[in-house]
């Protein structure tokens, strides 16, 4: 009779999560559009009689989740995926809105054509990526804008009767994107990539 003993063996695995941010693609004013909207932002802060507060002064056109270990690969995808499909072109800010069920007053911007053409050069290429979040869907921002105010329903539309009779031109050349990881805690943005158009 032969006997057979069998051992156990214990297989251990190393398993490192994977952590999940969010990430903006976004398209930023020159210096002095910027300076000029940073402005608009403080007085905007003055009229609901809050301290003014850091926003940032740039147009997102998507934001998604994302493998925070793989951003640089993200950049390179979307680089490609921009490639010869867009040339740089004027961005006009054109005037006020306002959303009151985010509490948000924004500046337009177009043309809304070329704002579009961004968002699906670089849709296939989040869609497919094994490092976007499938969980969470990818946010193309349907009317990009800047956001000059964010506040509640109530204050946002005291607010908006300030600034509903205004106008507000300006315009600046896009010849980058700009991808940036989102760091919630601090509310704020960091820079991951520039890409070139």
């Amino acid at each position: 009779m032969i006997h057979t003993s069998v051992q156990s063996q214990t297989f251990l695995f190393s398993y490192t999560p994977v952590i999940y941010q969010e990430y903006l693609l976004v398209i930023n004013p020159d210096a002095g559009v910027a300076n000029d909207l940073s402005y608009t932002q403080k007085k905007a802060a003055d009229m609901m009689g809050s301290p003014s507060r850091h926003t940032d002064t740039f147009i997102t056109v998507a934001s998604f989740f994302a493998n925070a270990e793989a951003e640089d690969q993200i950049a390179k995808d979307i680089k490609c995926s921009l490639k010869s499909k867009l040339r740089p072109s004027f961005i006009w800010l054109d005037n006020y809105g306002c959303n009151p069920a985010s509490g948000c007053i924004y500046i337009k911007s177009k043309p809304v054509a070329y704002l579009r053409a961004i968002q699906q050069a670089i849709y296939p290429t989040l869609a497919i990526s094994s490092a976007i979040e499938k969980s969470k869907k990818v946010n193309f921002v349907k009317e990009p804008h800047v956001v000059i105010a964010r506040t509640n329903r109530k204050k946002v539309a005291e607010l908006w009767q300030q600034f509903k009779d205004k106008k507000y031109e300006n315009k600046f050349i896009v010849d980058s994107l700009y991808l940036l990881r989102k760091n919630v805690a601090e509310d704020t943005c960091e820079l991951v990539a520039e890409i070139k158009l």
